[in-house]
């Protein structure tokens, strides 16, 4: 049952579809997402223009939104809960699904009397061919004053065909032994090799970031769940202590994490809800409310990406549960909320809405940020060919100083294996950037980006060729008679015969035919722009004990007038940082005191704005002296930089991001 090798994976629907469906399903349904504002992902997303209607096949909505296939009855199953009205649909197709009756839940175990429940993931149990699901109960009502009741996630199962009659197994994840309230509620689950992973957050009226617990697959019961705590799992299910996996406990109010691995991808995704401004505003404004993405390759380290906008849900009113579902072929065969690939269906609906649909296709090519440029946009091919060997590439110039921070290439499906990425000089026939090796996976045509080591500083008005070989396959994308005439895209700009190449390898292509465009492709940042190297999951530098850690940059623009730093870990102390000019032994140039006590983006003005020289090495470095708290997190490792963490060794580089003027 492990969605990475292909098994359907499938809890009860109502816990993983209340996350799911919480997040995805605004997305899908309400428009095209924004692109985030901090860091990023690197891949982007599209949604389709028209929202389908599924209320008649998924009936009331009180939570996630998902369904579970089943072989050995040939049905989709889905189970949903409105306080204690717990529904049964089943059907042959998600689209046929039907009422098939109610279902109840034999448990003892309410204090008071006063609990209700809803049940999560459905799923058969391989040892005594049951199923199983978690579920989500609220009990202890008006008990613990300012709060609605306490929350736990537990485990039932079934022996009844029709699924209606479900009997309490007992407890997986109760509160933090540390708190006086609330518990583990909405979680999202699913299986990564020898593990279930939970994923949920612990609070009503003060959600808080995102936790997690697991258990072993052959051994997932209650009493078997450990939650991440500081690093590791290594506290109980059981009132076992907690650390988030993302956000925090005071300052980021993340919900309903609903998660898949995405075949197409090749990560896990979550998406989950960030409500901040409407908690602040006393749960009267919406208009902040958003869902958030991030991702990871390996679910046991817990090292996911910095979050990012994935949409905004705010003026659509309160549309709170979510699903995304794999759709038939890109799930293996069958939709499931577990598997997605590069198409998958987003539900979206709020408490007794209309349950509406939309298709969200992934693609390689990330969700530009604000200031990033390229030359070819969105532009495809018409020719597919493979007699390669070449060196193929565009030639253009930039009509400011800037920044080269990415290559993009367009592949048919069949296109794979090692890439050689060079940047050339075309005045002089020199390097100024590789050769890299870029190793591309062939199955998916379309853009696909590579991020430079370092980024290339240009100089306005000179001659630049972006190139990158073929593969040992041959294969590469053209379109003839694109390149006729010059052509300016915002600072970029192409002439005649900007499609160059050669079938030396590693030699400078030069040669054009028939104007064409072989789709060589760069990602420009204008001086002037930002200068943004994103953070990374869990991946830390500690900034207390009076340690410095930083790294070196580029600067893109003449004048630095902000700083930001990425925070693991909410500071209880100023941190400073200081701009060095040319190395970690040069003098200080600037200085900013960052005060804010959170996680995620923290940014302050310099003490004066700073003159720096377009395309010159500088060291930006951070300190945080007298406290006993604080992480900042760091970017993908980059040999090519000079990271350095006073007193241990960096691991990777540090996350910031620089505003710059002219």
């Amino acid at each position: 049952m492990n969605p990475r090798n292909g098994d359907e994976f499938m809890f009860s629907t109502r816990w993983m579809s209340r996350f799911v469906c919480f997040i995805t399903v605004s997305l899908l349904l309400l428009c095209v997402p924004t692109a985030p504002a901090a860091a990023n992902p690197d891949f982007g997303w599209t949604t389709s223009p028209a929202a389908v209607d599924y209320s008649s096949q998924l009936g009331y909505v009180d939570g996630n939104i998902g369904y579970y296939w089943d072989e050995q009855t040939g049905k989709y199953w889905r189970i949903e809960n409105n306080n204690n009205n717990n529904r049964v649909f089943s059907g042959t197709t998600p689209e046929t699904m039907a009422l098939t009756g109610n279902q109840t839940l034999s448990y003892n175990g309410f204090p008071g009397g006063d609990a209700q429940y809803w049940l999560y993931h459905i799923f058969r149990r391989d040892s005594d061919n049951k199923f199983v699901a978690i579920v989500h109960i609220e009990y202890d009502y008006g008990a613990h004053p300012g709060h609605h009741h306490l929350v736990k996630m537990g485990l039932a199962s079934t022996t009844d065909p029709t699924l209606r009659n479900w009997t309490y197994e007992g407890d997986l994840c109760t509160v933090d032994a540390s708190l006086s309230n609330d518990g583990c509620m909405d979680a999202g689950l699913i299986q990564d090799g020898d593990y279930y992973y939970m994923f949920y957050h612990q609070s009503f009226d003060n959600w808080s970031g995102l936790y997690a617990a697991r258990a072993p697959v052959n051994d997932y019961g209650p009493g078997k769940w450990q939650k991440w705590y500081n690093g590791s799992w290594s506290q109980p299910g059981i009132g076992g202590l907690q650390s988030p996996i993302l956000g925090n406990e005071s300052n980021t109010l993340y919900a309903a994490p609903s998660i898949s691995w995405n075949t197409y991808l090749n990560k896990y995704i979550i998406i989950f809800n960030n409500v901040s401004t409407w908690v602040a505003s006393g749960h009267s404004d919406l208009s902040g409310c958003k869902y958030d993405i991030a991702y990871t390759s390996d679910l046991s380290t817990m090292n996911w990406s910095v979050p990012e906008t994935f949409y905004s849900y705010g003026s659509e009113g309160w549309r709170p549960y979510k699903g995304l579902m794999g759709i038939g072929a890109d799930s293996n065969g069958k939709d499931t909320q577990w598997i997605t690939g590069q198409t998958a269906r987003l539900f979206v609906a709020g408490y007794g809405t209309s349950v509406l649909a939309k298709d969200v296709t992934f693609s390689d090519a990330p969700v530009p940020q604000p200031g990033e440029q390229t030359i070819l946009g969105t532009q495809t091919p018409n020719v597919f060919s493979d007699d390669g060997p070449y060196e193929l590439g565009t030639k253009f110039q930039t009509n400011v100083p800037g920044l080269i921070t990415k290559v993009r290439v367009y592949t048919t499906a069949s296109e794979g294996g090692n890439h050689t990425v060079r940047i050339w000089d075309a005045d002089t026939g020199s390097v100024v950037a590789g050769p890299y090796n870029w190793n591309i996976t062939a199955g998916t045509a379309g853009w696909k980006s590579f991020s430079l080591p370092e980024p290339v500083s240009t100089t306005a008005y000179k001659n630049y060729i972006v190139a990158v070989s073929t593969s040992s396959d041959g294969w590469y994308a053209a379109r003839n008679n694109v390149f006729v005439s010059s052509v300016t895209q915002g600072n970029l700009i192409t002439n005649t015969g900007s499609g160059v190449f050669t079938a030396t390898t590693g030699s400078m292509p030069a040669q054009s035919y028939l104007n064409s465009n072989y789709y060589r492709d760069v990602v420009f940042v204008a001086a002037g722009e930002t200068l943004s190297r994103p953070g990374i999951g869990s991946e830390y530098n500690p900034l207390f004990g009076g340690k410095w850690a930083g790294e070196s940059f580029v600067a893109s623009g003449s004048t630095l007038n902000q700083v930001s730093l990425w925070m693991q870990e909410a500071n209880d102390a100023d941190i400073t940082v200081q701009l060095r000019s040319g190395s970690i032994q040069g003098p200080v140039i600037g200085t900013a005191i960052l005060t804010t006590r959170s996680t995620g983006k923290v940014t302050a003005d310099f003490n004066t704005p700073v003159s720096v020289t377009s395309g010159s090495t500088y060291y930006l470095r951070a300190q945080m002296s007298g406290g006993t708290t604080g992480r900042a997190q760091q970017s993908a490792a980059d040999s090519a930089s000079q990271g350095y963490y006073e007193g241990g060794t960096s691991t990777a580089d540090l996350a910031y991001e620089l505003q710059f003027s002219q």
